[in-house]
């Protein structure tokens, strides 16, 4: 057993030996600190199992400051009359040196992937949308879409492979449209380009609950989701601008609340609330700066859709209505 954490963070390392007697023993070698994130240099990082790469099985480690996942490639295993020895790497033959680097998971594109690799690639992809600005939800929706890809069998280096999933599966052509522009836009931050498939989103008329309905959901979920809705409902705000709204926002003198933080382009608002949507706000245990927290965070707007789909599965059953499944956030 190599490298087991202890209770102030840092870890040993230890390594089986063969003793005079025959016998194999294991050695702890000494107490070393986690390395150090290679992106925002905390050392709060904890052990995310091991990747293989054929010659080598090195550490893995995931920050829990910033959310990045990189390896430590100090752990070389070698077989020797079927033993199996773990060591670790010194730097100068006294000490050993944890060697933190940052993975390139583009070099993991050969088939027979392991689940690890590509959940790693898929990481790092939704990791470099979000440097680019791109909002949770897209991230999400993005990540989830590659991944989906890769659920039913698509090697999601090869083209392809890709193209086959696509025509098999039992999908709208508008959600194929839509896979297609993202699989297009994981391609291109491997710079790699394909044909894309002829898929077109086709045009719909939007689906408008009546007002009845939209009470109905409200009353059926949650405390979190029933303020989400009602606040949706009066003025049109976006999840993601729901998400985002703090106490300040709200005046109760003039009964207004204040968008700033504004999504898709829109302009940062001030909009007309009702008594009764203030006395809903008013029944909410103040957390925090943020309207919708959750241990001590802010919710943010992927929790707030997943409580929207759990919520209405609920009301459609209870009051025997399919259309509350329809009903969601403005877009």
């Amino acid at each position: 057993m190599a490298g087991f954490h202890v209770s102030s963070g840092a870890y040993f390392d230890s390594k089986q030996v063969q003793t005079q007697d025959g016998k194999s023993d294991v050695h702890s070698v000494g107490l070393h600190q986690p390395p150090t994130c290679p992106g925002c240099g905390s050392c709060r990082v904890w052990k995310d199992g091991f990747r293989h790469n054929g010659k080598a099985i090195i550490q893995r480690w995931l920050c829990r400051s910033c959310g990045y996942r990189f390896s430590q490639s100090s752990l070389i295993i070698k077989k020797e009359n079927q033993h199996t020895i773990i060591y670790q790497v010194c730097a100068n033959g006294k000490e050993a040196k944890n060697l933190a680097t940052v993975e390139t998971r583009t070099q993991e594109k050969a088939a027979g992937a392991t689940v690890n690799d590509t959940k790693s690639i898929i990481f790092d992809y939704a990791w470099m949308l979000k440097k680019q600005g791109y909002r949770e939800t897209t991230i999400k929706e993005y990540a989830n879409q590659i991944a989906l890809l890769n659920k039913y069998g698509a090697d999601i280096f090869n083209p392809e492979s890709v193209k086959t999933v696509l025509a098999q599966a039992n999908w709208k052509e508008s959600t194929k449209a839509v896979i297609t522009k993202i699989y297009s836009n994981f391609l291109s931050f491997h710079n790699l380009t394909w044909h894309e498939p002829a898929y077109k989103q086709r045009k719909t008329l939007k689906f408008i609950p009546t007002e009845k309905e939209i009470n109905d959901l409200i009353s059926s979920c949650g405390k979190i989701t029933s303020l989400a809705l009602r606040i949706a409902k009066e003025t049109g705000a976006r999840i993601g601008e729901i998400a985002k709204l703090k106490w300040i926002d709200i005046d109760r003198e003039k009964r207004t609340l204040r968008i700033s933080e504004a999504e898709k382009g829109s302009n940062p608002r001030i909009l007309n609330i009702s008594y009764d949507l203030i006395a809903a706000l008013d029944r909410m245990p103040k957390k925090g700066e943020y309207i919708f927290m959750t241990n001590g965070k802010p919710i943010v707007a992927t929790h707030l859709s997943g409580l929207l789909l759990n919520g209405r599965k609920t009301a459609a059953r209870k009051l025997a209505n399919p259309r509350l499944l329809e009903i969601s956030f403005p877009p």
